[in-house]
């Protein structure tokens, strides 16, 4: 499933996570990034028909940004009034975009227990990410739980490690927290290595590999029915 990621920041290359995030996908799976900033810099504007037509490629899109003052930066909704604007032939755009998947990456720099009500921002992500939701609706996608990337500069070596995957899954599959998924990931990229083992060490290695695919297997089986269930 082919992916593109629109990036909606100010200052993206003095971002540590935005940069962290970048070189994880970059590295790790076949996304394409926008960096929404830099072209309107560079054009200074956003051509609506260059834009459906670059969407139409893709399965599914998804929206990276930080949280300001609880939305997104302002770059991002000038990309949606351009895009999206008055001349907009709808029933067309709703072909284009119909059943293509849609998804949120979002870093935040609160801790998330701070997003409820009664606490510090009083209200959900959930609830500030709607109009993106609403906005996906409206045009039949189908539309995935936002990966959510709190106080990154906290993280530990492994926490950010274990982000890394996480991610990279999360713009493979648009799923979040499931084994089988980050499981099929690591199998993927190991597939992709070209190693020079000597027999032992190829032999251990394939064994390792056997034993991640049966435990791939069980997962999916276990899934299954829990779906019947």
């Amino acid at each position: 499933m082919q992916a593109i990621c629109y990036i909606a920041h100010d200052h993206l290359a003095n971002s540590s996570s935005q940069q962290f995030l970048i070189a994880s996908g970059e590295a790790l799976s076949k996304i394409d990034y926008v960096d929404l900033t830099a072209e309107w810099e560079r054009k200074g504007f956003f051509d609506s028909n260059q834009e459906l037509a670059r969407i139409t490629n893709y399965d599914r899109i998804l929206f990276q940004f930080p949280l300001y003052w609880y939305q997104a930066p302002a770059i991002l909704k000038i990309w949606m009034d351009q895009v999206f604007n008055e001349q907009l032939n709808i029933k067309q755009t709703q072909k284009i975009l119909k059943d293509k998947e849609f998804g949120i990456v979002l870093t935040v720099g609160s801790r998330l227990d701070s997003f409820q009500p009664g606490e510090r921002a009083g209200v959900s992500i959930t609830d500030l990410m709607s109009p993106y939701y609403a906005w996906a609706n409206y045009f039949d996608m189908k539309y995935r739980p936002p990966f959510i990337i709190s106080q990154f500069h906290y993280l530990t070596e492994e926490e950010k490690n274990h982000l890394m995957i996480d991610y990279v899954t999360y713009l493979k599959t648009g799923r979040l927290h499931l084994l089988e998924d980050k499981v099929s990931v690591l199998l993927e990229e190991l597939d992709q290595l070209e190693l020079d083992l000597e027999p032992l060490d190829q032999l251990i290695y394939d064994q390792f590999i056997q034993k991640l695919i049966d435990q791939s297997d069980e997962l999916k089986e276990l899934e299954f029915l829990d779906e019947e269930s």
